[in-house]
């Protein structure tokens, strides 16, 4: 099979770049043809580029006949897009589309129907622009980089193209990473109907234990250090008891983790770690903590931690409500729930044996439904739907 992967790179590489790149490895080890259409927003700089590139995201012109170029090159049998915001825009949608070539999106964020991508604002879950047309919320707010005149240009992109049916037209298939994202797409303006929203998660590799491991001995944060990712309550939670706690990542919030960590001796910070040394120190973990205040679209390191042998105590809110089951591989708990984080961490340091249960159930949930392997067949699966419908 011949497929065309366009995917816009972020400044700050994140997980949907690693997600892109993975799946253009994957397909490629099974033998089919992939061409790689990437465009990188580090060329971005300054304020009038960002205005520039928010314009222009509406219908990028040099986007379209890149795009064009690429079909009449390389001849694809579809065109599968992870993101497309700024520089690559819906104009690549189009250009398939008078091609008459099928295009799958993957949906990594809330972009279509949230200026922030996040459905997070103030500190807190909001959907008030989830059912809007027009999501003037999110421009007065300037939900899009705090900045008013910005999130006008993202929400005139998304809006005008909802209107003109591009979402719902220009697309064969959503992919979603999960149950909860797309029963709130399904349910938003995007839309849409049912069969055109596919649910395929994410995956990571079988990362075999260590030769020589030490008992599980601290419990683990690996994310961005961010509000929405539930990091305040995460330290009030570990800074009122005893229980170890190791944080990894970079983020707006860095000062407070490093406050936290002089003030509780039971908290330390470890910054940004490679993958190598990540891989250890997950393994080592009592559980991973993965405490989001907001609706995530997946839980990328929650599959990681499976994988690893490893429990996670995670918000009910979002993803992580649908990878993790209460009691089965993991703990669940409501999210910012201070107090019931803490219970939780507590009672898996207290009772060893249950540590265990929902350990090798969290393996065995890895096998059965985010390796490689499957995710392969999963993706086949929806490449050959949209094919056979054509």
């Amino acid at each position: 099979m011949k497929i065309l992967m366009v995917h816009n790179y972020y400044q700050q590489r994140g997980g949907e770049d690693a997600v892109f790149d993975r799946e253009v490895a994957l397909l490629e080890s099974q033998g089919h043809q992939v061409h790689p259409l990437t465009f990188q927003n580090h060329q971005i700089q300054g304020r009038w580029a960002s205005l520039w590139a928010g314009l222009n995201s509406l219908f990028s012109l040099p986007a379209f006949f890149k795009t064009w170029q690429a079909i009449h090159q390389f001849t694809p049998d579809l065109l599968h897009a992870h993101n497309l915001f700024p520089l690559a825009s819906p104009s690549v949608l189009l250009a398939a589309k008078l091609n008459h070539i099928p295009v799958i999106v993957t949906l990594h964020n809330y972009r279509l129907i949230c200026a922030n991508a996040v459905l997070f604002r103030d500190g807190a879950e909001c959907r008030k622009c989830v059912n809007q047309r027009w999501p003037l919320a999110g421009i007065l707010q300037g939900c899009y980089r705090d900045s008013r005149l910005q999130s006008a240009a993202l929400a005139g992109m998304t809006s005008l193209h909802r209107q003109m049916g591009t979402w719902k037209h220009a697309v064969d298939r959503y992919i979603t990473l999960s149950p909860a994202q797309r029963n709130i797409l399904l349910n938003s303006a995007l839309c849409v109907p049912p069969e055109q929203l596919a649910i395929k998660p994410n995956f990571t590799d079988n990362t075999p234990r260590p030769s020589e491991t030490s008992p599980p001995a601290y419990f683990l944060f690996i994310g961005r250090l961010s509000v929405e990712k539930g990091v305040e309550p995460l330290l009030a939670a570990f800074k009122q008891s005893s229980l170890p706690l190791k944080i990894i990542g970079a983020g707006p919030l860095e000062n407070a983790v490093k406050a936290a960590v002089s003030e509780s001796p039971n908290i330390e910070y470890l910054g940004f770690q490679d993958k190598t040394v990540l891989a250890k120190i997950l393994h080592q973990a009592i559980a991973l903590v993965y405490p989001s205040v907001c609706p995530e679209t997946f839980g990328l390191s929650i599959i990681e931690a499976f994988a690893a042998h490893v429990p996670v105590i995670a918000s009910r809110l979002g993803a992580p409500g649908d990878l993790v089951t209460h009691r089965e591989n993991g703990l669940l708990v409501e999210p910012g729930d201070v107090e019931a984080l803490r219970t939780a961490a507590e009672t898996l340091r207290a009772d060893p044996a249950l540590r265990q249960q929902l350990a090798e159930a969290a393996y065995q949930h890895f096998l059965a439904q985010y390796t490689e392997t499957r995710n392969y067949e999963a993706l086949m699966d929806i490449y050959h739907d949209v094919l056979a419908a054509r």
